[in-house]
């Protein structure tokens, strides 16, 4: 049995990977040479950097590095003419070890990290209904998602929140946390330019995180009607959490991810 596991985490690991370098040739067909890629445990943030770096940039975004040609979105709110050609920022939930395994530098990852605690409350009514409400079952199906292991452990679903976010300390990307973000936004982003090599002024910065702030994103899907974008739209706070668990939620998740949470100043 444990060999039968051990195959089955290499194949889906071996096809996630392919999957990835399939990718990125499609992209270096394009004439796109270089692909940034913000990774992140789901509504830890990452599609909101994304579009920051993105628009940073002054490149396009693509929704999923795995995904087909089809369903890659343009999330960049500059026109066409304007944007380099041979760069794009790329929204991703791959772990970092699949990223690198795939052709991904190691120096082009930026990895999002948010409090367990407050994604077990912004994931439980997202990923197990479609109104995006909270409720004490829905977070405790959350926390069972984020906290036991699955097989064969290769996607986002298949590892609790910890081994996940371990992939990346363990391979020193740039980590940034949502709730730095939510502080200092402009800070935030000028480090992620900075640590992949562009220089912007003080007022591109700023116009950039007014574009994405959330009042500004809500109000732009609400006009065109985007009702998926609204319902990634929730809060956008950090401490949510004081609010909705309770403390047997709460004690189950500090006891679980303790030491990460430690190590990431959640605790």
């Amino acid at each position: 049995m444990v060999n039968l596991l051990a195959k089955s985490k290499i194949h889906q690991t071996y096809r996630q990977v392919k999957k990835i370098h399939r990718h990125r040739r499609k992209l270096k067909n394009k004439g796109i040479e270089c692909c940034h890629v913000v990774s992140g445990y789901p509504k830890s943030g990452n599609t909101w950097v994304a579009r920051m770096l993105s628009d940073a940039i002054r490149c396009k975004m693509i929704g999923y590095l795995s995904d087909v040609d089809e369903r890659v979105p343009h999330e960049t709110s500059l026109e066409t003419d304007e944007l380099l050609d041979d760069v794009v920022v790329v929204k991703s939930h791959h772990t970092v070890s699949l990223l690198t395994l795939g052709g991904v530098n190691p120096n082009d990852i930026v990895f999002v990290v948010r409090d367990p605690r407050d994604i077990s409350v912004s994931g439980s009514g997202f990923l197990f209904a479609s109104d995006n409400v909270p409720s004490e079952k829905r977070i405790d199906q959350m926390i069972d998602l984020m906290v036991e292991t699955q097989k064969p452990k290769v996607r986002w679903q298949d590892l609790c929140w910890r081994e996940f976010v371990q992939g990346a300390i363990d391979k020193d990307v740039l980590m940034v946390r949502y709730e730095d973000l939510l502080q200092d936004t402009a800070g935030s982003l000028r480090r992620i330019l900075t640590r992949l090599g562009y220089a912007r002024s003080d007022d591109q910065i700023e116009h950039v995180v007014r574009l994405h702030s959330f009042d500004a994103s809500r109000v732009r899907a609400q006009a065109s009607g985007r009702d998926d974008v609204l319902r990634y739209l929730r809060q956008g706070q950090s401490g949510v959490f004081q609010t909705y668990l309770t403390p047997r939620q709460r004690q189950r998740i500090e006891s679980e991810f303790r030491y990460t949470m430690k190590y990431l100043n959640y605790l």
